[in-house]
């Protein structure tokens, strides 16, 4: 099983977070939606066809790529 990740950016579109390779946490960034909560998704991985997990894991492990660690 791979180690929890998690993902961000210095203005997010969504914070992310692969738990395993089957579900991930997301929560949207909603700029029209001062006040509100956003909501946090889980989002299983349907095997038969590419989803909303896909999706995410892709933007997760692009940003992932691109990060730098900080001290």
């Amino acid at each position: 099983m791979e180690a929890f990740r998690t993902s961000g950016a210095s203005t997010p579109t969504s914070t992310s977070a692969i738990i395993d390779q089957l579900k991930c946490l997301v929560q949207p960034y909603l700029p029209d939606a001062r006040g509100v909560e956003s909501p946090t998704l889980v989002i299983e991985k349907d095997e038969t066809m590419p989803g909303l997990y896909t999706t995410f894991a892709q933007v997760f492990d692009s940003m992932w790529d691109r990060a730098r660690e900080v001290a």
